[in-house]
């Protein structure tokens, strides 16, 4: 190896004497020694613990090393042509957080430190250059905590706001929140220390202006729009999730897409990666898994269509961390899942659970087909973020910032389950820039998207028209009735049939005396607008009678006295856990209806 490098050496020199270039002294020449010498030596040996730890911290000296939720990790862009099986289709350029797999690992060994094996010669000890062994780097790889290695939360390419109410902009890794910022070197942010009330009040409507011409149905959506803006700025400066943001319209054509653009062109620079939507449970947990997984921090679940939410999909809007096994592996993902969530769609229908977890953007254009629209002050707006991104990027972080310089004041907003921390932080500097609490978008789409509830709702008006001496009606009794005027029409049908049959329809799927008893069972003592569907006893037969109360009277429930049974209704079979299923006799309670 020296003959070798005395070989060049000595072909420079002769290149350089013939230059007349003056020769520096040969202790300044480049040698193989003077290259490796730099490099920690780890002697191979039969210790491994030793050769191991040394390992582990000669790799800390690699740059673009880091360790995160247990693996080994590095940072890296996403590439022209995405793999068409990945979770989520990412604009090239964005970084990406990959694992190593162990040969990776091997060749960033050998690269971070000179490996040697120990071996006898007849002049005495003598160093043997030497591969990393396979032990080696597997012991490694698998310890899951490197204490010399940088712990990496997230890479971000936006600057924003620290706990302490500092906003990091300086590129580059952060020891203390764990971040690495990569912002590009021509990216201007421009917010005062002590941002005022007029310095929040012209952001404000610096951002304002920019989103003007879209459709919001109510100033509340535009604020809705707002704190999604500033939600990833905002995210390492308060604990817990933040709600996902949906874009919902009533006609295709009214933007969802470009409003959407405007965030993430203005956070990231680049449009957003998009992921599809699944109802599948297994499907749409290996996604997410992946997304925490390769540090995601912006997802949109572009054009919802259908029923839409699901336990997984919940539980990823209500964590900040997760914990899912790898796909390819045994090897277990725990750690942070940093991502904000946003999505579009045309009337998007929600389940109860997923609503109560969407900060509604809602759009309402009177346009018949407003993708035709014409004459908007700016023709290009993507264009136009990318642009004057540092502009938008300084008038939302003037917000956070004048919010935290104000002694962070809060407005007895109402509560926010399961986000506490963004409600508190977003939220309320949202407010503080008197703009209308966004947290005003839940309610109206959460009685709109819970269908059960709505079905309740019309079933029980019914009920209390049926029934308003609340001695109880079986589910059977409600069926029969429903299917005889169907059969064998009532002129005029009663004024509660249609919102009656819509109801059950609406719940059960069919008409079905079991079926409305199970759901009875599920909804039972739960208050809908002040009133309680309650069990009011049982008929001779043990089949439980249903009742509408107030929930100020609902300790009356039980306490009915119970229907005479007909010599009929006695002998037929009770159904599933005291409810019935149809009933071909006449009872009581047909004799009332008619």
């Amino acid at each position: 190896m020296n003959d070798h490098w005395q070989a060049i050496s000595a072909t420079i020199r002769a290149h350089i004497e013939q230059s007349s270039i003056e020769i520096p002294p040969a202790s300044n020449l480049l040698t193989a020694s003077s290259v490796t010498d730099l490099k920690p030596l780890i002697v191979i040996g039969t210790d491994e613990h030793r050769v191991n730890d040394e390992a582990s911290v000669a790799l800390a000296a690699e740059p673009d090393v880091y360790q995160r939720a247990g693996m080994l990790v590095q940072v890296v862009d996403a590439p022209a042509q995405p793999d068409p099986a990945a979770a989520v289709r990412r604009p090239e350029g964005l970084p990406v957080v990959r694992d190593f797999s162990p040969p990776i690992l091997r060749e960033r060994l050998t690269r971070c430190a000179r490996w040697v094996r120990m071996t006898s010669s007849e002049d005495g000890p003598e160093e043997k250059p030497a591969h990393p062994p396979v032990w080696s780097v597997q012991a490694v790889h698998a310890r899951g905590n490197w204490p010399a290695v940088r712990r990496l939360d997230a890479v971000v390419t936006h600057p924003v706001l620290l706990p302490n109410g500092s906003i990091l902009t300086a590129t580059g890794y952060d020891p203390q929140s764990g971040l690495l910022l990569s912002t590009p070197p021509n990216l201007t942010i421009s917010i005062p220390s002590s941002p005022t009330r007029g310095d929040v009040a012209g952001a404000v409507a610096e951002l304002h202006d920019v989103v003007s011409e879209f459709p919001f149905e109510k100033d509340e959506h535009l604020s809705a729009w707002v704190a999604g803006l500033l939600t990833p700025l905002a995210w390492f400066a308060f604990e817990g999730p933040a709600p996902l943001f949906l874009i919902d319209k009533n006609v295709r054509g009214a933007g969802a897409g470009l409003l959407a653009d405007v965030i993430a062109l203005t956070i990231t620079g680049r449009r957003f990666p998009v992921m599809t939507y699944t109802p599948d449970r297994e499907e749409l947990r290996k996604k997410i898994t992946s997304l925490a997984a390769e540090g995601e921090r912006l997802v949109l679940l572009d054009n919802l269509s259908g029923a839409v939410g699901n336990d997984v999909l919940d539980a990823a809007l209500t964590s900040d961390r997760w914990k899912d096994r790898l796909l390819g592996g045994n090897r277990v993902y725990d750690g942070p899942l940093h991502v904000c969530w946003y999505g579009t769609g045309n009337n998007v229908q929600l389940q109860a659970d997923t609503a109560r977890r969407v900060c509604h953007i809602r759009m309402e254009s009177k346009e018949e087909r407003p993708e035709l629209r014409t004459g908007f002050k700016c023709p290009d707006l993507r264009g136009w973020v990318r642009a004057n991104r540092g502009r938008m990027l300084s008038a939302a972080l003037t917000i956070l910032r004048g919010w935290f310089v104000a002694g962070k004041p809060t407005h007895s907003l109402p509560p926010w389950g399961s986000f506490e921390g963004w409600s508190g932080v977003v939220r309320e500097a949202v407010v503080f820039a008197r703009l209308p609490d966004p947290g005003e978008t839940r309610l109206a789409l959460q009685t709109g998207a819970d269908r059960d509830a709505c079905a309740m709702e019309s079933i029980l008006n019914a009920l209390e028209n049926l029934d308003p001496s609340q001695r109880g009606v079986t589910t059977a009794e409600i069926i029969d009735r429903l299917k005889k005027q169907q059969l064998d029409p009532v002129d005029p049908a009663p004024k509660w049939y249609p919102d009656l049959r819509t109801g059950v329809e609406d719940l059960c799927g069919k008409l079905d005396g079991r079926a409305l008893g199970g759901r009875f069972r599920q909804f039972q003592g739960r208050n809908f607008g002040g009133r309680m569907l309650c069990k009011a006893g049982q008929d001779r037969t043990n089949v439980n009678r249903w009742a509408v109360f107030t929930v100020e009277n609902s300790g009356r429930a039980k306490t009915a006295p119970a229907s005479p049974a007909s010599p009929a209704s006695v002998s037929r079979t009770a159904g599933d856990a005291g409810d019935a299923g149809d009933n071909p006799a006449r009872s009581e309670f047909e004799d009332m209806l008619s």
